[in-house]
């Protein structure tokens, strides 16, 4: 069976909220065929569904040595985080994020999705104050200011919506200088 094609059904199954059928189909891939497009669909199944079992089970399956290369991945490590978010598990989400930096993640082409689901993460809990610090390290660090993208500035500015800090998010928008990250959004 064609990997890409169940993929595409999966990702078919998550867009119309059936993220059992998601997970089932993940399932039948073999292990060893498994890449970095089936882990993010099955992962943001398992946090959709808040199947917290299953999601640890992939999570623990991507820690294997064999699949190293696809758990440094950093789109793979932004759906950990996303799910480690949306099912409570903000400590992990943290140490996740900690990981990533530490093993130079942050530094590759894929750091955005990154910070995006921790930002996010942190805005949910309600630690919006850890989202802003997030979001003014990227800022004013001149090697991580070319990562700055309209994604981490709509997660931040929601989320500073979401914790009711509305002035905040009007300075940060009011505060963007490059024009083209606005055409982005808009």
């Amino acid at each position: 069976r064609n990997v890409s094609l169940i993929c595409a059904m999966m990702s078919v199954y998550n867009l119309s909220k059936s993220w059992h059928e998601t997970l089932a189909l993940f399932d039948t891939i073999d292990a060893s065929l498994r890449d970095t497009y089936c882990y993010n669909i099955a992962l943001n199944a398992c946090a959709a569904a808040l199947a917290v079992d299953q999601g640890s089970r992939i999570i623990a399956e991507l820690s294997l040595e064999a699949n190293a290369h696809i758990s440094r991945h950093g789109d793979v490590q932004a759906a950990i985080i996303g799910f480690y978010a949306k099912t409570h598990q903000t400590a992990k989400a943290l140490r996740t994020f900690s990981n990533a930096r530490d093993n130079g993640l942050l530094r590759s082409h894929a750091s955005g999705s990154i910070y995006v689901s921790m930002m996010d993460c942190f805005a949910k809990m309600g630690q919006i104050e850890q989202a802003l610090l997030l979001f003014h390290e990227i800022k004013s660090d001149p090697d991580e200011q070319s990562r700055m993208n309209s994604q981490i500035i709509a997660t931040v500015i929601n989320g500073c919506a979401h914790c009711g800090l509305l002035d905040e998010a009007i300075v940060i928008f009011k505060g963007i200088k490059d024009v083209s990250l606005i055409d982005d959004y808009v």
